[in-house]
């Protein structure tokens, strides 16, 4: 499953093209102004630092003041082969004091890569979810603390549950469709959005699922293939 994953320079071309339009849109629809900095940090990273990005988006949940903390990080990557990547989405209620992480998932891609090297500690899906997990700095910038964390019990890691594989644009699909507002709702309905999302679905998902039918029709179990040991 670790060859149906871009090469590092395709991820990034994509990450930039999904983050520089967002950027635009959001500024001028005057939706979250502070993103366009976050953007303007990734896009200025020198080419010898991985990718990295973190933003935050003000929403209402259940009547209250919340925040949407989500960010993407390439861990490692080599010759051009991305062998670790890690997104996140975190729901923060920010009308209470102190202020409660009410949500945090990892969306995680892993793999041994060109030099055979294994890391892990236990046999996982390629591309996994968790719950719960360590604090970003993108959180801890913005005021959030290990103490607010500490319900989730970020120290365990399983299980981790196999997932489709991620990208910034998708992870900002859901979150319109999860925490819509007037301002996501036309930019989904914009159809440079519509064909970045469609971009990126054949960039990261057609080959995935194209494989799992692959596996699926032969007398194989699937988490034969999609789990890493």
């Amino acid at each position: 499953m670790n060859t149906v994953f871009p090469s590092y320079d395709k991820f990034v071309q994509l990450e930039f093209k999904t983050l520089s339009w967002l950027r635009r849109e959001m500024v001028k629809r005057r939706a979250t102004y502070h993103i366009g900095d976050d953007v303007q940090r990734t896009v200025n990273l020198d080419s010898s630092q991985p990718y990295a990005f973190e933003t935050y988006i003000d929403v209402e949940y259940e009547k209250r003041a919340a925040r949407i903390f989500i960010g993407g990080h390439v861990l490692e990557y080599v010759e051009n082969c991305i062998t670790d990547l890690s997104y996140y989405i975190s729901l923060v209620d920010i009308s209470s004091k102190p202020r409660r992480v009410l949500r945090k998932y990892h969306f995680d891609y892993t793999c041994d890569g060109p030099d055979g090297c294994k890391k892990r500690r236990r046999n996982h899906p390629y591309f996994h979810l968790q719950y719960g997990g360590g604090l970003p700095g993108g959180m801890k910038r913005r005021g959030i603390t290990e103490e607010n964390l500490s319900d989730l019990l970020p120290e365990i890691s399983e299980p981790r549950i196999a997932c489709m594989p991620m990208s910034i644009a998708l992870l900002f699909e859901m979150l319109f469709n999860e925490f819509p507002t007037k301002e996501t709702e036309a930019i989904r309905s914009d159809a440079v959005w519509k064909h970045i999302v469609c971009e990126n679905q054949k960039a990261f998902l057609e080959e995935y699922y194209e494989k799992c039918l692959e596996i699926i029709r032969k007398p194989v179990r699937l988490s034969d293939h999609v789990y890493i040991r």
